[in-house]
């Protein structure tokens, strides 16, 4: 790794990640926080370093008026292996397992305050609260372990209809958005 002047970096014309504004302020603010802890993936072309992972991070720090940054420089590089070193980079740091972060979020509230987790993470206020509620909800009501036709769920349709008092009402919701993330063939209704 080594640091850089930012002006000698230049973005690549393929780059297919995009980050809507809430996104990218909360990408500032991590810069902001914890510094540049994620370097900026860079080959080096015509005599430049061109991005092939961290473009939204070196915008976010020109933002900032940084003057360098951290780089991983790869050398010369091809662009077919750019192209897909871009792809690799963005798409293979996996997925996060709902009940695991909910966990993580509930320790780390121990420690940190509501108001600073709401403003550092990327997550709007509305899921936020969903994941900080997910150890607390009752899940026993969905138990169907002794319910043998469930076993072959192929082409087949579950329904559960369920009472859920005011209080729980958006909480529940929270959950179900959450689950049906993970599990897109997951859909609910209201009565």
């Amino acid at each position: 790794m080594e640091y850089v002047n930012i002006d000698d970096i230049v973005p690549n014309q393929w780059n297919p990640n995009v980050q809507d504004e809430f996104i990218q302020q909360r990408t500032r603010r991590s810069i902001e926080k914890f510094g540049f802890v994620d370097p900026i993936t860079v080959r080096i072309k015509e005599g430049v370093y061109e991005i092939i992972d961290g473009e939204h991070r070196w915008i976010e720090a020109k933002n900032a008026k940084m003057e360098t940054v951290p780089i991983i420089n790869l050398g010369e590089v091809v662009d077919t292996v750019a192209r897909q070193l871009t792809i690799v980079l963005n798409e293979t740091r996996g997925e996060f397992d709902t009940v695991k972060l909910s966990e993580l979020l509930v320790e780390l509230q121990k420690d940190v305050d509501y108001n600073e987790l709401l403003n550092d993470l990327p997550y709007p206020k509305e899921e936020l609260d969903s994941l900080l509620a997910l150890p607390e909800f009752d899940w026993s009501q969905f138990d169907t372990t002794n319910d043998t036709e469930l076993n072959d769920t192929e082409n087949k349709q579950v329904v559960f209809e369920i009472t859920v008092e005011d209080k729980e009402a958006d909480k529940f919701r929270g959950e179900l958005k959450s689950l049906s993330e993970q599990f897109p063939t997951l859909r609910y209704s209201e009565k």
